[in-house]
């Protein structure tokens, strides 16, 4: 754009050139070359202004850039924290996912394991009675033996130890249980420990130290007599705890057979005094001067089955 100046001299050069050249036209050299002058001045004075005002919208433009490309960068943060969230979460439940299928597939081997063996139980099951059943006796006695096998068979069939992991019952000092049955059973179980299954369930111990759980259950499954006396005798091995068992559970069924006889012997000795003194009751009919005395209590006027003392003490 041309300055005041500039404007003021282009004025007094046309108003110059009518005034002294009336009959000249606008195109007199003079006139020309003072706008030739004039004009290229105020097309570079209108370009610098342009070019200035170009450089302050550039300069607004490259703040609005920055702006945008700094948002353009919070965004891309975001979402990278975002995604990283998202992909530690996935490989958190891919793992979770990884450990449930382990448990499920080590679930379904112990399924087939056991179906497995169950079959095993059935087929020999049947074997055994096909068997049985074609060798059947022809008196009572024979009878009663086969009975006995049977039993015993059941028993072994009914074993909870053919599965490999079903733990033994402990021994409950019932008289309808043998103790040396029993015992077979648990060194039965001392036989399995080698077992595939029981080498997993006991996977990185040693012979030495799984025996002595054994010899530890078997010490813990004795009634609480046996395994006092067992404890007190200090066996250093599964036979030596096995002998202790053994001889101790003799002593105790002894000791509980002479119980049981001194009971019925004190009690058949009350029944004899006591028909012993009715016995030698006076008749009705019969005068005696003497009065009647307990025994038990040795007070007159009554016996042995009628006294009240004797009746208070066994209550109690």
């Amino acid at each position: 754009m041309m300055t005041t100046i500039e404007r003021a001299l282009q004025t007094v050069v046309i108003r110059f050139s009518f005034v002294v050249c009336p009959r000249i036209s606008i195109q007199c050299p003079l006139v020309n070359v003072l706008l030739v002058w004039a004009e290229p001045r105020a097309e570079k004075k209108a370009k610098c202004r342009n070019f200035e005002l170009a450089q302050e919208k550039m300069i607004d433009v490259e703040q609005e850039v920055g702006k945008v490309n700094m948002i353009i960068d919070y965004q891309e943060r975001s979402t990278k924290v975002r995604f990283g969230k998202i992909i530690e979460k996935m490989k958190a439940e891919v793992g979770k996912v990884l450990e449930s299928l382990d448990t499920l597939q080590a679930r379904v081997q112990i399924l087939e394991y056991e179906q497995d063996e169950e079959i095993g139980r059935t087929m020999w099951m049947e074997v055994g009675h096909s068997e049985e059943h074609a060798q059947l006796p022809t008196n009572h006695e024979e009878n009663g033996e086969n009975n006995k096998m049977q039993e015993e068979c059941e028993i072994m069939i009914s074993d909870p130890f053919l599965g490999g992991i079903t733990p033994l019952e402990g021994y409950d000092g019932n008289p309808s249980v043998s103790f040396l049955r029993w015992v077979a059973r648990f060194e039965d179980m001392l036989t399995l420990y080698p077992h595939e299954a029981v080498r997993t369930a006991l996977a990185g111990e040693n012979e030495e130290i799984i025996r002595k759980r054994l010899f530890e259950e078997f010490l813990e499954k004795l009634t609480p007599e046996l395994q006092f006396e067992v404890k007190a005798g200090r066996p250093s091995s599964y036979s030596n705890a096995y002998e202790l068992a053994q001889h101790f559970e003799l002593l105790l069924a002894t000791k509980k057979a002479n119980h049981v006889s001194v009971a019925d012997s004190v009690a058949e000795l009350s029944h004899k005094v006591e028909a012993l003194a009715i016995h030698q009751q006076p008749m009705p009919n019969r005068r005696v001067n003497e009065r009647r005395a307990c025994y038990y209590c040795k007070r007159p006027g009554h016996i042995v089955k009628d006294c009240r003392d004797k009746r208070r003490n066994e209550e109690r």
